[in-house]
């Protein structure tokens, strides 16, 4: 306790303080508007940029207050949820934190930018019974997708005057539109996460015959968006691309042709989170469409012996029932311990523990901080080698490998 006083009271004479300050993933300033010439009359106010996706829309024009859900099929709508960039005009936002390639994002994605676009399909549901399963999509050929007329370009800056492109890409636009609350299976719940996107890779085919409450459930709690990987930006002539960026544009050509009307409205901008490895496994083993109740740590979709947590961390498929998984096969020199893993078990917490006794009587201590892997890879396999500390009492040390429980 005299330790833990002499340090606060030397806190306090040094007069040290800390400030937190938080990061928003979303669009914090507009740095420049130009509603371009085809641009919608009222929806030209650029702050409806800033900020979350929108959550609650309002039911119809009668309404003071958002008081309905936003779903893939009614989108956000009213003039203080949008902003119309047309022909010739562009939108430049600040991010409220650095934007980065991780590959701790999901699917790869960095971006993700929520335009106004919705589903469609057949069924009951409007914003006024909110019943999801009353709605349906009918074959892939028939699903109509709200995005005729619309372009855009987004670019990013490091300092908001050297501007990179991606590619123009004709799923700008496309799946998912946004989903402003999670469906419970009996109500619309807490609002979604517009920091984790959707998979690139789904097309219409993957959403024939889903009701409304299939099809949110596969969102798997994030918002929908449009995403977009920071490796396929065009890199510049000469020089290489920054590794972060703070600014967003989204602009639309002026194409010359009288009888277009190109425009994109858009709603918000948000920088993608990092996932912890156990979710990007699951994003890989997993097909979007499959039930997410599948893919808990502790789901057991085969029914055999092993747990999902278990089919990660010991480089099993948790779609085929097995009957054994990988173990560490330990090796244990006079300054280091070595085993080989699965490359899929790559990122698996398995810690290393200590103790000077065996049996019942031995009290196994997790290393902290954890030695640092040297790890060498082949085809399939890392072979992992962590350095052993030097025991602070003479006597034997017994190690141990433990598979950490999921959080």
């Amino acid at each position: 306790m005299g330790k833990k006083i002499s340090l606060l009271k030397s806190l306090s004479l040094l007069g040290l303080s800390l400030t937190l300050t938080a990061q928003n993933p979303w669009a914090i300033e507009v740095v420049s508007y130009t509603p371009g010439t085809t641009a919608y009359s009222g929806y030209q106010d650029p702050d409806t940029a800033l900020g979350r996706p929108t959550v609650d829309t309002y039911t119809d024009y009668t309404q003071l207050d958002p008081d309905v859900a936003v779903v893939p099929l009614y989108a956000p709508w009213d003039f203080s949820e949008l902003v119309s960039i047309g022909e010739g005009g562009s939108l430049v936002v600040k991010l409220g934190m650095p934007l980065t390639d991780d590959p701790a994002h999901p699917y790869g994605i960095d971006l993700l930018v929520f335009p106004y676009t919705f589903i469609s399909g057949t069924g009951n549901y409007d914003q006024y019974t909110q019943d999801p399963t009353l709605f349906t999509l009918p074959d892939a050929e028939s699903i109509g997708l709200y995005a005729d007329g619309k372009a855009g370009k987004v670019s990013l800056s490091a300092d908001g005057v050297t501007w990179f492109d991606f590619p123009a890409s004709e799923d700008f636009m496309r799946l998912l539109p946004t989903l402003g609350r999670v469906w419970t299976g009996t109500a619309w719940g807490d609002p979604t996460d517009p920091t984790f996107p959707p998979n690139p890779d789904i097309t219409l085919t993957d959403l024939a015959g889903m009701n409304l409450a299939e099809l949110c459930r596969r969102y798997r709690g994030g918002a929908g968006g449009t995403g977009f990987d920071l490796a396929d930006l065009i890199p510049p002539q000469s020089g290489s691309l920054p590794s972060t960026f703070e600014y967003v544009r989204i602009s639309v050509p002026d194409d010359g042709n009288a009888n277009t009307n190109l425009r994109i409205e858009i709603d918000a901008v948000t920088v993608v989170a990092p996932v912890s490895a156990y979710t990007r496994w699951t994003q890989k083993e997993f097909d979007w469409v499959d039930d997410p109740v599948f893919e808990t740590p502790e789901a057991n979709p085969e029914s055999d012996p092993f747990t999902n947590w278990q089919e990660f961390a010991r480089g099993g498929d948790p779609q085929v029932e097995e009957t054994s998984l990988w173990l560490p096969q330990i090796t244990l020199s006079s300054d280091s311990l070595s085993y080989t893993l699965p490359q899929t078990a790559g990122e698996a917490p398995w810690v290393l523990q200590a103790s000077e006794e065996l049996g019942d009587r031995a009290d196994w201590q997790k290393l902290s901080p954890q030695p640092t892997a040297a790890d060498s890879v082949s085809e399939d396999e890392i072979h992992r080698a962590l350095p052993i500390p030097q025991p602070a009492a003479e006597g034997t040390q017994f190690y141990r490998l433990l598979l950490e429980d999921p959080l």
